[in-house]
């Protein structure tokens, strides 16, 4: 990944998608939150199927706003479940794990 946008991967379940310098997108195992355009507060944009506010205030220390749509994730598609798969056991493999 170049050197504007990139993954950073935070505590276990976390990832934050960087651009420039400005965090682009915050990817948790219950939501997805991005810069408010007028504000760059971070909102919730997207929640996982079957995931409440309530579950995702849970999990954070302060107040949440979620965006005006909040959208629905969609489920994974076989390639991409694949591809993960694949990725994750290449990387066993790299590392030595033989429960690849």
């Amino acid at each position: 990944m170049s050197a504007a946008r990139r993954a950073r991967v935070g505590p276990p379940g976390v990832l934050a998608l960087v651009v420039d310098t400005a965090i682009a997108a915050h990817i948790t195992n219950l939501r997805i939150m991005e810069p408010e355009t007028t504000t760059d507060e971070m909102i919730v944009t997207h929640l996982y199927q079957g995931v409440t506010r309530e579950q995702v205030q849970a999990t954070i220390g302060w107040p949440i706003r979620l965006a005006d749509t909040v959208r629905p994730t969609e489920p994974p598609s076989t390639s991409a479940l694949d591809a993960s798969r694949e990725l994750r056991r290449r990387i066993a493999l790299a590392h030595g794990s033989h429960e690849a």
